[in-house]
């Protein structure tokens, strides 16, 4: 099993606590996605973009504005599969989505009631 760092968001919805998320990184198969998306988590090379931001589609990665596909060994099977959005080769950015259940909305809320936030964001040990 590969030795992956796991990164970490405390959530908030609204003004309430939410749970915590602790996601593994690939590392492993894709380095340079995983170190982007562990630096906007810590903060290590002086852009901590994460903390403190609702979810959304705006931001940046640690290579500009946008940086290159790195492989596609990793599929999203379920559940719990963190994943980088693109808009097409080779235009990797900071946006990102958890899968949560399998299947997909084909009617329902088009956005959150309440405002979901990344209250705080680091790396675990």
């Amino acid at each position: 099993m590969a030795n992956n760092p796991k990164v970490y968001f405390d959530m908030t919805v609204g003004n309430a606590s939410a749970r915590w998320i602790v996601m593994e990184l690939f590392a492993d198969t894709t380095p340079r996605t995983a170190e982007n998306f562990q630096t906007l988590c810590t903060g290590e090379k002086g852009v901590r973009r994460s903390c403190g931001r609702r979810f959304h589609r705006r931001g940046e990665s640690i290579y500009g504005a946008k940086f290159a596909d790195e492989n596609f060994i990793k599929k999203h099977t379920g559940p719990g599969i963190l994943s980088m959005e693109n808009a097409g080769p080779w235009t990797n950015g900071p946006q990102f989505f958890i899968c949560d259940r399998a299947g997909r909305v084909v009617v329902g809320p088009d956005h959150t009631t309440k405002p979901v936030v990344i209250a705080d964001c680091g790396q675990l040990s």
